[in-house]
């Protein structure tokens, strides 16, 4: 007696399987700036209402209201959305949020992301196709090696 062998199947290369974190939507070097680790993960069809601080770096896919604030990084994907005082050390925002957004070092705002508030950062980098809508602070950006430009008269 012969025995069939069954062909094993294989998933294609660049595909992941289901319960996996969402397909990276953020450019290339968010995830060098992140160190390629993200410590905390509130994924798709997750609401959260409160208070929210965390260490390292926290990806929100999901819903959050409530206030956040950290000194680390904070990435927003595409799916999030985000009521909420934010003030990290830095922000990734491909999502919706509104509210005020407060970074030490930067903010970077992603297509499609939808941002309503204001946005205080020594950084801010607005990609093609983003959606802003509110004020902009630049705190700590004055250096005393630029000369200043008179006012006009």
């Amino acid at each position: 007696m012969a025995k069939i062998k069954k062909p094993v199947e294989t998933m294609p290369e660049n595909t992941m399987p289901e319960n996996t974190m969402p397909e990276n939507t953020m450019p290339e070097n968010t995830m060098k700036d992140t160190g390629n680790k993200i410590n905390g993960f509130i994924g798709v069809g997750v609401t959260l209402t409160g208070k929210l601080s965390f260490n390292g770096v926290l990806r929100i896919d999901g819903k959050f209201t409530g206030d956040i604030d950290s000194d680390g990084i904070l990435i927003v994907g595409q799916d999030a959305c985000i009521e909420s005082t934010i003030k990290v050390g830095a922000a990734y925002i491909s999502g919706e949020v509104k509210g005020a957004v407060e970074a030490s070092s930067k903010v970077e705002l992603i297509a499609p992301c939808r941002v309503y508030g204001d946005i205080k950062t020594p950084k801010l980098i607005i990609h093609e196709g983003a959606f802003f809508e509110g004020n902009c602070g630049m705190q700590g950006l004055v250096d005393s090696s630029i000369k200043q430009l008179p006012m006009g008269k």
